[in-house]
């Protein structure tokens, strides 16, 4: 099953490329927000050593960019460190989709990497490889960043590998790969605050020759000065967009200004009082003994941190709590509906994405398991102990929303994901979308036919299909 759904993905992808008009294609806008490091290893590539203030220049970013994006698409504004645009240097010189397409296949194998370099250190990643990549690229922050030309498997591959090598007592390569982080500062400073407060000197001393590196290949690019403009780049980029993408903020911070209204004294009071908490929390988890608290569990709990601490961390950065999941999963398996809970959360965001490139009247066809049958601990009974003898189907807790790994025979696991039907339908009319035809379809007589223990139950569907439509 989990070979089936990754195929299916690998489909819907090809079908999104080969029918694509420009930059315009089926899902909205052909790579998604590529086109901002596309441009940008463009502009560093044509003129390597170009002045800083020109290569975060808006209007040439824009410029850029132009011809690889939709003609309502406007910037997708550029404002990471300059040493992080060396690898899109290379990617640049491939034609746009061509780039586009090998970014996708490079963030897959990083995610594959990340998931590969923890199995000695979790059990969950050990011992069910497949299952677990599958759940990971299919949580929908981690798929958006994937597919949509984000970094978040990088970022993931990052802290993973540190995970494994402070796992394995090699402090220098993990403060290396805490300093390569710096990408994306928010992300990077717990980790190098953690790896202090540990006393890891060797890993702070690593970070500090890597932190050394990445300023010098920045240099390069640009010019000596670049620190400087690359943090005006960074109040730019958010007095630009966060008054359009704070709804898609997960942070506490984001959130805040969500709830309070952007750039307000109580959204800022609040969110970084919370945040300051939250930092707090990460502390104490180091400052305690490592018989207290597991590495696994602080990692978890630095990650998670770093999310939620982030003023500008989006949705698709919360595919990093795949981490957190994980050592969920393995330290307390009493807590996985509320894993579960958060795998499920990105499916709001996923009928979104769906809302938004329909147009009115644009049809969505949802096929899935039937909610009320396919519940957590349903299944087929044949009661041969009564008598007589009764066969029927028990429908377990259909309200509880759940997700399971179940062995469907030997040595084949699948996932299972449970939501009851007003999920579905509620979070489809909230985005517009109403549903304008529904079947049950029956067992098919082919199933039947192979598996008679189950004729009574060919008036019992499976399965349910959803036609919909945006209004």
């Amino acid at each position: 099953m989990c070979v089936a759904a990754l195929a299916a993905l690998a489909m819907a992808y090809v079908v999104v490329l080969v029918t694509a008009d420009g930059a315009d294609v089926v899902s909205g806008r052909l790579g998604g927000d590529y086109a901002s490091f596309h441009a940008a290893g463009a502009i560093a590539g044509d003129d390597l050593g170009l002045d800083a203030e020109r290569f975060y220049d808006p209007d040439l970013q824009a410029a850029t960019q132009r011809p690889n994006l939709a003609d309502d698409a406007g910037q997708l504004y550029f404002a990471y460190p300059v040493f992080f645009v060396a690898p899109y240097v290379g990617l640049a010189q491939l034609g746009f989709t061509a780039s586009y397409v090998l970014h996708t296949v490079l963030m897959m194998g990083a995610l594959i990497a990340a998931l590969g370099l923890i199995r000695p250190c979790n059990r969950i990643a050990r011992d069910f490889p497949l299952e677990t990549f599958t759940v990971a690229l299919l949580f929908f922050p981690m798929f958006r960043g994937v597919t949509g030309g984000q970094n978040t498997a990088l970022t993931t591959l990052l802290v993973c590998g540190l995970w494994r090598a402070l796992h394995d007592g090699r402090d220098r390569l993990a403060g290396a790969l805490a300093a390569l982080l710096l990408f994306k500062p928010p992300f990077a400073l717990p980790f190098l605050g953690v790896l202090v407060l540990a006393r890891r000197w060797g890993a702070v001393a690593a970070s500090m020759g890597a932190t050394v590196v990445l300023y010098g290949a920045g240099a390069a690019l640009t010019d000596p000065g670049w620190p400087e403009v690359w943090v005006d780049a960074i109040r730019f980029l958010d007095e630009v967009d966060t008054p359009f993408n704070v709804q898609n903020f997960v942070s506490v911070p984001g959130a805040a200004e969500a709830i309070f209204g952007v750039d307000s004294t109580a959204a800022f009071a609040v969110g970084y009082l919370l945040a300051g908490l939250i930092a707090l929390a990460v502390a104490a988890c180091w400052l305690r003994s490592g018989d207290v608290v597991p590495l696994d569990v602080r990692i978890a709990v630095t990650t998670v941190g770093a999310v939620l601490i982030s003023p500008h961390a989006l949705y698709y950065d919360a595919g990093l709590l795949v981490i957190a999941g994980l050592v969920v999963l393995e330290r307390r398996p009493s807590l996985s509906p509320w894993v579960a809970g958060l795998w499920l959360a990105g499916f709001g965001h996923a009928l979104a994405e769906v809302a938004r490139v329909l147009e009115p009247g644009g049809r969505f066809l949802f096929f899935l398991n039937h909610p009320l049958l396919q519940t957590p601990d349903s299944g087929w009974i044949d009661d041969q102990i009564l008598d007589p003898p009764e066969q029927y189907w028990r429908i377990g807790a259909y309200l509880r929303e759940d997700s399971t790994i179940e062995e469907v025979e030997k040595g084949v696991y699948i996932p299972f994901i449970h939501r009851p039907l007003h999920r579905y339908v509620n979070a489809l009319a909230a985005n517009g979308m109403h549903v304008t035809r529904m079947e049950e379809p029956a067992p098919p007589p082919g199933f039947l036919a192979r598996a008679p223990e189950y004729t009574d139950a060919a008036e019992i569907p499976r399965l349910l299909f959803l036609r919909t439509e945006k209004g």
